[in-house]
């Protein structure tokens, strides 16, 4: 199966140019909830490609997208933030989705990865909403919306400097 999950923020008209900035967030509360499933002896760890994709082993197994919803109501922007993770999704469906750079994947089929509990979608989307909640109050509070999450520890790829 697949994870998916959408959230409904609402997010102050003064804060609503930060709203990129929460894909980032949601991107990185997204691999961490994945490697909280993975043994330490895993050959592999998750990696993010800038700035919204999920990548193990070269293969894109997830991806997430921030939005603006029109419309204020008192003074606060709604903001809807869908993640999509695939979990266990058959061969068959992935075999369908052509993509050159990035061949789609899922995380039951990463190969020398160990996972140290049980990995079921439900388990998972708690755990991305559990790792979301903490970075998204860190990033709320950062000042001039400089969010750097800590210990992250997992390679960006497609980022330029």
């Amino acid at each position: 199966g697949c994870a998916m999950q959408s959230i409904l923020l609402f997010v102050e008209e003064s804060q609503v140019r930060r709203v990129p900035g929460l894909t980032q967030v949601m991107a990185v509360s997204v691999a961490n909830a994945i490697d909280s499933f993975m043994s330490r002896k895993s050959a592999s760890k998750t990696q993010l490609k800038w700035p919204n994709d999920i990548i193990i082993q070269g293969k894109k197994v997830g991806g997430i997208l921030a939005e603006v919803v029109a419309g204020s109501k008192n003074g606060k922007m709604p903001v809807v933030i869908g993640v999509g993770v695939n979990v266990d999704v058959g061969d068959q469906v992935l075999g369908d989705l052509k993509r050159a750079r990035w061949p789609a994947g899922n995380l039951k089929s990463c190969e020398g990865v160990e996972w140290k509990t049980e990995l079921t979608v439900a388990a998972l989307r708690n755990a991305i909403l559990d790792q979301f909640v903490i970075n998204a109050k860190q990033w709320m509070c950062a000042p001039n919306g400089c969010y750097v999450p800590p210990a992250v520890s997992m390679q960006v790829i497609g980022r330029q400097s």
